[in-house]
């Protein structure tokens, strides 16, 4: 008998399968058509830098805000693009342009720098969008996010290679090589055009030693261009092609999808349902409520005990223990302290409170508690007391000392945040209210407002008129340099009307003709520097407030 046991054949067999790599992702073939956009957008990066500073080419700048929005508008359409105006495109180009127009209707240069670097950032948003990668389901849901990708991320993705679409090889999709057309000779003639400038002015340099050489280079030289205009200009052409990158990135990197997400909006109808997450809503009502009611507390003792001293900003009055500019600036810091913090504590009881669970019959609700809803309200509503009160002050400041660019800007701040919390408060009446897209609208529109209206003019008529009526006070110091050549024609204005020796204003506050005659005598020391300055500005350099200015000074003698 055998007792040997039968061996138990293996039931899960060893069985080797041969590693496959997978196969190299083919490389982007550029077609044509991405040569000619290339091209384009290397033009584009050129302006860019040649309209730059904005405020020495006011109106070379303004002309190519516009054809950097209306032109790219085009661009974007376009088939070989595949991109479409959305109502947010739309929106963003209209917003643009009207920001562009400060370029030629103030001479502020905080503002206009601002409004540049607002729009170089608007023209990538505007990309973004354009071409489908925009995730918003509303207006500003995702707007610092979005506008944050599009700026640094999507132009870096393959295949958005500005250089390879200019010099590099083509091929057919299928790898093919494509047969070369003028395309690529003209590319390559530009770029040994550029390369050829350095050596080209080396080799002049050094033969420049022959005087008749240098007579006929010199004499080319100064009817073209100058040493310094050369530089200039290769500056241009070698940073334009970088700017030129980033903007071929942007779009060749949208118009291929590259930085699309998955939005679980998108999900197909049949994708199982996933619960719906209350993120980082953890606390508990009645925590936030204790945390915030002792705040709200001291506001309400804060108010009572300083009524009086609040009230008096809006009966003209001020506690005779502090000047008007100590009123008026602890009035403003206090404000600017306690809109802060009321913002963060409104913002984190919004983000941290537990919401109301998800109720079947109404679904999409807003889930805030209404106990969070009330004490954002009530935060809101001391912010605005408090922003009313500053206000108040800072116009009492202005009356007695005229206006500024700080005082200017400090009380549209104040007016911002008002309108700001006032959304605050709406958004907690109705629920349905996009407080995101809300906020962005109010900052736009006041953004747009301190751009286009000319805020160095308003500045210096305000203080001229305060002037006429007695009031000298609001032309002393440095209110004539600061307005720079949007001060003229208010300036022109006060001269003509204290022309005569016999002027008395009609309410005078503290006024003498002496310190009079010394403020007329700076004010023609002013206007004779602005005519001096105008007359020696290029013609790229005026926008349409310096050729009003040059003419009022030429109309009242100031120049010929």
């Amino acid at each position: 008998m055998n007792n040997t046991p039968t061996p138990t054949p293996n039931p899960n067999p060893y069985t080797f399968t041969p590693h496959t790599p997978p196969a190299p992702k083919p490389a982007y073939a550029y077609t044509p058509a991405d040569f000619v956009l290339a091209l384009i957008l290397w033009v584009a990066g050129y302006l860019f830098w040649a309209v730059t500073p904005v405020m020495e080419h006011p109106l070379l700048a303004f002309g190519f805000e516009v054809i950097l929005f209306a032109g790219g508008s085009i661009l974007l359409t376009r088939k070989s693009v595949g991109g479409k105006l959305s109502a947010r495109g739309i929106v963003t180009v209209i917003v643009s342009l009207a920001l562009a127009l400060s370029m030629v209707l103030t001479t502020n240069k905080a503002i206009i720098n601002c409004v540049y670097l607002w729009n170089c950032l608007a023209w990538f948003y505007l990309v973004f969008t354009t071409t489908g990668n925009s995730r918003e389901r509303a207006p500003g849901q995702y707007f610092i996010g979005e506008l944050c990708s599009a700026t640094f991320s999507m132009p870096f993705k393959a295949p958005a290679n500005l250089f390879s679409a200019l010099f590099g090889a083509r091929k057919n999709p299928d790898g093919t090589p494509r047969p070369r057309k003028g395309s690529a000779t003209v590319g390559w003639v530009l770029l040994g055009l550029a390369m050829a400038i350095i050596p080209t002015l080396i080799v002049g340099l050094l033969l420049s030693y022959d005087d008749g050489f240098s007579s006929i280079m010199n004499n080319i030289l100064d009817e073209i261009f100058s040493a310094d205009e050369i530089f200039r200009q290769l500056r241009n052409i070698g940073l334009g092609i970088l700017v030129g990158a980033l903007m071929f990135g942007a779009i060749l990197a949208g118009k291929h999808k590259k930085g699309k997400k998955t939005d679980p909006a998108e999900a197909p109808a049949d994708a199982p349902a996933l619960p719906k997450s209350d993120g980082a809503h953890v606390l508990p009502v009645a925590l936030v409520a204790a945390t915030l009611t002792p705040i709200l507390v001291i506001y309400i003792i804060f108010f009572v005990s300083q009524w009086d001293y609040y009230v008096s900003a809006f009966t003209g009055v001020r506690p005779e223990e502090l000047t008007f500019s100590d009123y008026a600036r602890e009035g403003f810091f206090q404000l600017l302290a306690v809109a802060v913090i009321n913002a963060v504590l409104s913002l984190g009881a919004s983000l941290l409170t537990k919401r109301r669970p998800e109720s079947p019959d109404k679904p999409g609700r807003d889930r805030t508690h209404p106990v969070t809803r009330i004490y954002m309200a009530v935060m809101a509503l001391s912010t605005l007391i408090l922003i009313a009160t500053a206000v108040a002050k800072m116009l009492l400041y202005v009356d007695t000392y005229g206006m500024t660019h700080k005082r200017t800007y400090a009380t549209w701040l104040m007016l911002l945040l008002a309108v700001c919390f006032v959304a605050v408060i709406l958004r907690q009446i109705f629920a349905r209210m996009n407080l995101t897209g809300t906020l962005l609208a109010i900052f736009l529109v006041f953004f747009v407002a301190i751009s286009v209206v000319n805020v160095d003019s308003l500045i210096m008529k305000y203080n001229v008129s305060a002037a006429i009526d007695g009031n000298l006070r609001t032309m002393q110091g440095d209110v004539l340099e600061d307005c720079g050549h949007s001060g003229v024609l208010a300036a022109l204005d006060f001269m003509e009307a204290t022309a005569d020796p016999n002027f008395k204003p009609a309410d005078p506050v503290e006024f003498s003709h002496e310190q009079l005659s010394h403020i007329r005598t700076a004010t023609h020391d002013y206007l004779d520097r602005a005519a001096k300055e105008l007359g020696e500005m290029k013609w790229y350099e005026h926008n349409l407030v310096t050729l009003r200015a040059k003419a009022a000074l030429r109309n009242a003698g100031y120049t010929e």
